[in-house]
């Protein structure tokens, strides 16, 4: 089925597909599923030499060439690669940036939108990737995003779309025994070579069997199991992820993961307030040890304060500070205070590890 140029969430494009149903690529999709799952029992891992989506992309681009005019998918139901025959048509293919549209707030916008979303994507695929490796390697995130703005870069000087870490290649690499990154490398090659060689071939791959291969994917990825699993951790985990889940169905991919991350900021906020930022060690009935977290932001300030208020006169307090990497000036100024006021509470107070003359403590200190 074609989407209309009006349908720009998932929820108008499933209500497209119901309304104006298309048998064939309903038929392609479920030969396609079909294969992925025979595919993925196992008593095939022992006879396939083939990955099973690439096996479901050749028999159903082959079938789709019997179906016949009217039940065959065809123009915008396939894929659409431009012909490259000579020097001259990569020209034509190629197109140079209009500078002149960096003075439009629409092109900032869409930039920042693409920035955004391309990065989640490639985060998340690169942690589902991680999980996926047999090896439980983990790859590092800053080089991921740097070469990806650098390939990015590069595209838009040529005219491409940006590109992201996307799971089914990750994940067919992975379930293809590879171990290094040649073999994205590889593929890069590949990919150049086939969109150069063979684009008339490619052009007859119905987009109905790659949605296949994307659901089957995502499938493994978060199947039932897995949610059960994921449900069990708690409302604060499971909560964030079907808001996430329903925003995305009802607007678009950078609202529903802007307003998820909201969510999720909210329940990091709560369980941060909650957890101590200091223990308390009653030494005796009139000397207290409290020692203070290695990290102490403004969250912990309340808690803190209404701690140090409780001590009566007389009191030694003790306050060991030799474990904080970072402290903000906030929590210092509480310190201060504290101890300022030692004379006037007649108090006993004692700092340690902590320079409350600094404005505040960063990382290492």
């Amino acid at each position: 089925y074609a989407i209309g140029a009006d349908a720009f969430t998932a929820e108008n494009g499933i209500l497209a597909a119901i309304n104006a149903p298309h048998t064939g690529a309903i038929t392609l999709s479920l030969v396609a599923l079909a294969i992925l799952l025979v595919w993925d029992m196992k008593f095939m891992k022992r006879f396939a030499i083939l990955p099973g989506a690439l096996v479901a992309v050749l028999v159903c681009t082959a079938l789709n060439v019997f179906l016949g005019s009217g039940m065959a998918a065809e123009g915008a139901q396939l894929v659409a690669l431009p012909i490259i025959g000579s020097i001259a048509g990569l020209d034509d293919a190629l197109e140079s940036p209009a500078f002149s549209a960096l003075g439009s707030a629409a092109v900032w916008i869409t930039a920042l939108t693409i920035a955004i979303i391309a990065s989640l994507e490639t985060l998340l695929s690169l942690e589902a990737t991680d999980r996926m490796d047999p090896l439980k390697r983990e790859a590092p995130t800053n080089r991921e995003l740097i070469a990806q703005g650098i390939g990015n870069t590069l595209c838009g000087l040529l005219g491409g779309l940006p590109m992201t870490g996307v799971i089914v290649r990750s994940s067919a690499n992975v379930y293809a025994g590879a171990r290094t990154k040649a073999s994205a490398i590889f593929h890069g090659f590949l990919l150049v070579i086939a969109v150069l060689s063979i684009p008339a071939l490619l052009n007859m791959i119905p987009l109905a069997v790659l949605a296949v291969i994307l659901i089957h994917t995502g499938w493994k990825l978060a199947n039932p199991k897995q949610l059960k699993i994921f449900l069990k951790q708690g409302f604060h985990q499971w909560l964030p992820y079907v808001v996430t889940v329903v925003a995305i169905l009802l607007s678009d991919l950078l609202i529903g993961i802007s307003i998820g991350l909201c969510i999720g900021l909210f329940f990091i906020l709560q369980e941060h307030l909650r957890a101590p930022c200091f223990v308390i060690e009653q030494e005796d009935e009139i000397t207290t040890r409290i020692l203070l977290n290695e990290h102490l932001t403004f969250l912990h300030k309340a808690s803190l304060t209404a701690a140090l208020q409780e001590f009566t006169p007389g009191s030694r307090i003790f306050i060991d500070g030799s474990k904080c990497k970072r402290v903000d000036h906030d929590v210092l100024d509480v310190l201060r205070e504290f101890k300022s006021s030692a004379t006037n509470r007649l108090l006993y107070i004692e700092i340690n590890g902590l320079d409350l003359t600094a404005a505040s403590l960063g990382t290492g200190h």
